[in-house]
């Protein structure tokens, strides 16, 4: 038999041994019979637990000591068994980063205009990246710029843009360009244009272009 306190792998798994103890009672029995009774050690657990009082005429004390016993488990998966654990999984990859989208342009300008004629220009700027930026805005009519600014556009949010000049006598070229603040430099990101068309015959007379006065010959 065990002793006490022993302990035992059963597989990985670590075991220790553990003597069951009894409180012993000699009972004699109101129809005179005589029967040792043994009491568990246990909380709340007494001799008229295990005996009906009633029918008890006397007993004796016989003394505490253990008979048998049972395995307890003590640790699962045991180093002392010879137990090694597995390596953990490795931990997955940082998820990549939303890549940088251009930003959308859409520019409203009429198709054509007179010579001479004030032409109105907008470019809707809209930031559809995941990131915020800074983005500079620069409107052309031709060579000239009718427009700058430099603006944060959190992501998703739009900004529009309006500018005007003089048609000239030939047809222009709205070019609308974009360029994000990268850290350190301002860095393209998008582009648009569109034509207008000069309408109508232009006489022989002097005309504008963008503010400047030319003569035909």
């Amino acid at each position: 038999m065990p002793t006490p306190g022993e302990r035992q792998c059963f597989g990985f798994d670590l075991y220790e041994f553990r003597e069951t103890k009894y409180y012993w009672y000699r009972v004699t029995f109101t129809d005179g019979s005589v029967r040792d009774v043994a009491v568990p050690d246990e909380p709340y657990v007494s001799l008229w637990d295990i005996v009906d009082r009633d029918l008890v005429s006397s007993f004796e004390y016989l003394g505490f000591y253990g008979v048998g016993g049972e395995w307890v488990l003590i640790e699962s998966n045991s180093p002392t068994c010879g137990y090694t654990p597995p390596e953990p999984p490795p931990e997955p990859p940082p998820p990549e980063p939303p890549p940088i989208v251009p930003c959308l342009i859409n520019i409203t300008a009429p198709a054509s205009a007179a010579e001479g004629e004030a032409v109105n220009v907008s470019a809707l700027i809209v930031n559809v990246s995941a990131y915020n930026f800074s983005y500079r805005t620069e409107i052309l009519a031709g060579t000239v710029r009718i427009f700058f600014t430099s603006e944060v556009i959190t992501s998703g949010s739009s900004k529009t843009y309006s500018a005007s000049f003089t048609m000239p006598g030939s047809d222009v070229t709205i070019l609308v360009w974009v360029e994000r603040w990268a850290s350190t430099y301002w860095a393209y990101d998008n582009a648009a244009s569109k034509l207008i068309a000069v309408a109508g015959v232009v006489g022989p007379a002097e005309f504008r272009d963008l503010g400047a006065t030319y003569k035909r010959t």
